[in-house]
């Protein structure tokens, strides 16, 4: 975990707005805004796209190639099959940790309910790595999670239930956590402190607290992190490599 740089990320918000890609309507925009406002966060005054062995990155400079991927991390793989070989590359991947939920009356403007969320389940960060799985092991591949407060809206037409929600929309509010995975090793911090020394993917997930450890448990074994050791019953039963 590095220091973080909040003031620098609400100048990147603001960014964004000057270019008028915070300023639309309600539903307009989707994940549009994060992506936009985190190119600016990075980029550090470098310009932003960059077209390199028939592929558009995000970023590119001295340090190497950013690329902002809010999800589906499988479109990227042939962009890093070009990338990899001739620079470092950096994936910047938004993990909404803090959710202002805002839900009002499209018609009258008035809130119907507001409250906060905060998540902890890393379980869709695991299915991304997974569709890039073949890649994790380059030495020229890093992983940035960036923990972020957003803002979500639900408007509702007079009348409409919750299943009738006509337009949703996120907005980036502050910067939480910056965490970077440059090598394997790196990844040792999704290993539960209170983790057995032998442990079935069952008590894996209870420590841990992720909806699912299936991929959890795949992609920190193609690492080299656990191994898998044999059976308990009819589950298989891993330990720390």
């Amino acid at each position: 975990m590095i220091k973080i740089d909040s003031e620098k990320f609400k100048q990147a918000i603001s960014q964004a707005e000057q270019e008028g890609s915070l300023s639309g309507a309600i539903g307009t925009l989707g994940e549009k805004t994060i992506h936009k406002t985190l190119k600016y966060y990075f980029a550090n005054g470098i310009d932003h796209e960059a077209k390199i062995g028939g592929y558009y990155a995000d970023i590119a400079g001295e340090s190497g190639i950013i690329e902002i991927q809010t999800a589906n991390f499988g479109r990227l793989r042939q962009k890093l099959e070009k990338f990899l070989p001739a620079s470092r590359v950096t994936i910047v991947y938004p993990f909404e940790k803090k959710v202002n939920h805002f839900n009002f009356c499209h018609d009258t403007g008035k809130p119907v309910k507001t409250r906060t969320v905060n998540h902890k389940d890393l379980t869709r960060l695991f299915l991304e790595l997974y569709r890039i799985k073949s890649f994790l092991n380059n030495a020229n591949l890093s992983v940035c999670i960036v923990g972020l407060e957003v803002n979500k809206f639900k408007a509702f037409s007079k009348g409409q239930s919750r299943a009738n929600k006509i337009k949703t929309t996120k907005y980036p509010v502050d910067i939480l956590s910056e965490a970077y995975f440059k090598k394997p090793e790196d990844y040792k911090i999704f290993l539960p402190d209170n983790l057995p020394l032998e442990f079935t993917r069952v008590e894996f997930s209870k420590c841990c607290g992720y909806s699912n450890s299936a991929l959890p448990i795949i992609i920190l074994e193609h690492l080299g992190l656990i191994k898998n050791i044999g059976k308990r019953g009819r589950a298989f039963l891993y330990a720390i490599d």
